[in-house]
């Protein structure tokens, strides 16, 4: 039986951007924007529920049940951080996983704008960045808590959902909080954020 690691690992040595797993078709991934099935038999139920639910917490389990999807990260170690969407189709598990940087970019790395840059001086107010699925959101926002966390000495709190890049603690304290496992409730734990002396 196939290990969910190896379709991973081959994955990220093939350099796939996504990877689609789903009952009776050969795993599928994503490379330079096409869809390629590898060469291999189609997946079934029963490999399906092997690969993901031993993965999942709990409440994840429950979530998939209860919603019929799931988000969450998945790692490979330094080999591969993945942002992982579970989902119910036909009654049967289906899931695309993102390949994440392990590394992760730098401002310059991602040609962006000093004037971007610029802000995470901003002692105050709020910075919306927006666009659609794949477009650098989530690799844009690692990049400048990066920088801070660098640069600055700050309490930067995240709430995610998943957690996709994985944060060290530099010159700040990175406290990366992920939506239904550290907090059932964004509002909750957005309120209590503000009673946790937050710099970011």
């Amino acid at each position: 039986m196939r290990l969910l690691q190896d379709i991973l690992m081959d994955a990220v040595q093939k350099k796939a951007s996504d990877i689609h797993l789903t009952v009776g078709r050969a795993p599928t991934f994503r490379i330079d924007g096409t869809l390629i099935p590898l060469e291999e038999e189609p997946l079934t139920a029963e490999e399906m529920e092997k690969f993901f639910y031993p993965i999942m917490k709990e409440q994840q389990r429950e979530d998939l049940n209860q919603y019929g999807q799931v988000d969450f990260s998945y790692t490979l170690g330094e080999n591969g951080q993945f942002r992982v969407n579970v989902f119910k189709q036909k009654g049967k598990l289906a899931s695309v996983m993102r390949i994440l940087p392990v590394k992760i970019p730098s401002p310059k790395d991602l040609n962006l704008p000093q004037s971007i840059v610029d802000m995470i001086h901003k002692k105050r107010g709020l910075v919306l960045v927006t666009g659609p699925t794949g477009s650098g959101k989530s690799t844009t926002l690692a990049s400048l808590i990066h920088l801070i966390n660098q640069t600055k000495q700050e309490h930067i709190i995240t709430l995610e959902d998943p957690i996709e890049y994985i944060h060290q603690h530099g010159k700040s304290i990175v406290n990366q909080r992920e939506m239904g496992s550290d907090s059932l409730d964004y509002a909750k734990a957005l309120k209590g954020a503000l009673r946790q002396d937050p710099d970011v």
